[in-house]
This record gives structure tokens, C-alpha cells and sequence, in this order.
């Protein structure tokens, strides 16, 4: 997942998603519901998000559950870490995709710009 996101993806990202999961960016407020959905805001949000593109995976945990993995924002980031929570259906796709950072240390002008994605 992180290299889809690192690579700014958004296709082959939003197909390891259940099509009725769940996209949570808990930072911005964010809820985004369906595949479709999830795929149109990562196609919008990779290349903007601290998670997207530039970020590297820093640590990984998880079962045939699910997981999470913590991961290292690009070097333009005022923020330097995050977290990332992954829930998995019984066929393995993921329903629930939930990320957490500290959006307190963005500028609010880009922590503006990020809500309007």
C-alpha cells in the first residue's frame, strides 16, 4: 500500500479496497465512503497529503486481520511521522483505511489547501 501511495498511485491503490470501505483521514476531519469514491480523492490527494507521494514506511505490524504501518512524511513536511490503521474483510480487501497525524504543526493555509481536497 504505502508504495502505491508513495508513487502516487490512486488506481492501484484503491484496488486492494473493498467496494463499500471506508477512507478515513482523521487529521483533516475526512471520512470518504466506496472504492469509486476513495480512488477519485487519492487521485486528488497523493501528491498533496503527507502519507502520499515522497512519504516512506518507517515500521509495519499486522495479521490476516489487518494491520497498520507507521510511516515518515517527505523532507518538506513541517510534521515528520504518522500512522496508518488497516482493516481487512474476510476475501482480504481492505474496508477500513484509517490515517492519523499531527495536522496542528501544518501552516493553516495548507492545512486548508488539504481539507479542500
Amino acid at each position: 500500500m504505502s508504495k502505491d501511495f508513495a508513487a502516487g498511485d490512486a488506481k492501484a491503490a484503491a484496488a486492494m479496497f473493498a467496494n463499500d470501505a471506508a477512507f478515513e483521514d482523521m487529521a483533516l476531519h475526512a471520512q470518504i465512503l466506496g472504492r469509486l469514491a476513495i480512488e477519485r480523492y487519492l487521485a486528488r490527494a497523493l501528491g498533496a497529503v503527507p502519507y502520499g507521494k515522497d512519504a516512506a514506511l518507517a515500521h509495519v505490524v499486522g495479521s490476516d486481520q489487518g494491520g497498520g504501518y507507521e510511516w515518515r512524511a517527505g523532507a518538506s513536511w513541517p510534521l515528520k511521522r504518522g500512522n496508518t490503521d488497516i482493516e481487512l474483510d474476510k476475501d482480504g480487501k481492505i474496508s477500513r483505511f484509517t490515517v492519523v497525524y499531527d495536522s496542528g504543526l501544518l501552516p493553516d493555509p495548507q492545512y486548508h489547501a488539504l481539507i479542500a481536497l
